[in-house]
C-alpha cells in the first residue's frame, strides 16, 4: 500500500494568500449568528454541534461559547 505524504506547507500557503475577512470581522459575524440562534434554544436543552468540515470545529466551538453552551 502506498503511503500518502502531505507536502503542503502552511507557511507557504499563508504567504501566498489574501486576507478576505480579519479576525475581528469573523468574531462579530459569529456573535451575530449566536444572537439570531439564541431564541431557538432558550427553553431547550443544549444544542448538539455537528461539524462536517475539518476547519469548522473552531467556528462551532466559538459559536457554542457565544450561545453560552
Amino acid at each position: 500500500m502506498e503511503t500518502m505524504t502531505n507536502t503542503h506547507d502552511l507557511a507557504a500557503a499563508l504567504a501566498n494568500s489574501d486576507v478576505i475577512f480579519d479576525r475581528a470581522t469573523l468574531e462579530q459575524a459569529i456573535a451575530r449568528m449566536a444572537r439570531t440562534m439564541k431564541p431557538d434554544y432558550d427553553n431547550a436543552d443544549v444544542p448538539v454541534y455537528l461539524t462536517i468540515m475539518h476547519g469548522a470545529l473552531p467556528l462551532a466551538a466559538q459559536l457554542a461559547m457565544e450561545l453560552g453552551a
